[in-house]
């Protein structure tokens, strides 16, 4: 299996040369914000005007919502060790329904896990990345005969041709951690 992934090319582009300049006209488009819908795969076109003025009112909300200590530094700036859980559980407040829960990894010896990758520390201020599977992963996917719809099958090779190319290709080299 990993060999036909390695040798695989990306699909095709499905949006049309057209479909691309109309897009493309879209962007440059200073008074509009463009967007993926909630739900569906459709895209959406917004007055910007609107679009901001809702979200100050949804961010208005301080029940829901709250300044963190560092938000002068900008959206990009670290929590505290020591205030993780409480960050966590203010998440984990913001739905009345407790249908989606958030948690949080430690680090251990430098080693972190995140979603399908290992992120090792290491000692000269670099990280290295690999690919990480469970270790009751099996290595077996959908069978290609089984009776599912073929944009199951194909969403299958898809998330591995997107993993190659987003890591496989990257894992040799080490990112320099940002130190701040």
């Amino acid at each position: 299996m990993t060999g036909v992934i390695y040798s695989a090319n990306p699909p095709r582009s499905i949006v049309s040369k057209g479909e691309c300049q109309v897009i493309e006209q879209l962007k440059k488009l200073k008074d509009s914000v463009i967007l993926p819908a909630d739900k569906g795969k459709a895209t959406v076109v917004l007055d910007k005007e609107e679009y901001m003025s809702k979200v100050k009112l949804m961010l208005s909300d301080a029940v829901r919502y709250k300044n963190l200590q560092n938000a002068e530094k900008g959206p990009d700036s670290h929590i505290k060790k020591d205030q993780v859980k409480n960050f966590t559980d203010h998440l984990n407040f913001i739905d009345d329904t407790n249908s989606v829960k958030f948690t949080y990894e430690e680090e251990s010896n430098g080693v972190i896990l995140f979603l399908d990758l290992l992120i090792n520390r290491q000692p000269d201020k670099t990280v290295k990345i690999q690919v990480y599977c469970k270790p009751t992963h099996t290595d077996q996917y959908l069978h290609f005969r089984s009776h599912h719809p073929i944009h199951h099958k194909s969403g299958v090779v898809r998330t591995l041709m997107d993993r190659k190319i987003r890591w496989c290709l990257r894992i040799e080299k080490s990112y320099t951690l940002g130190m701040h």
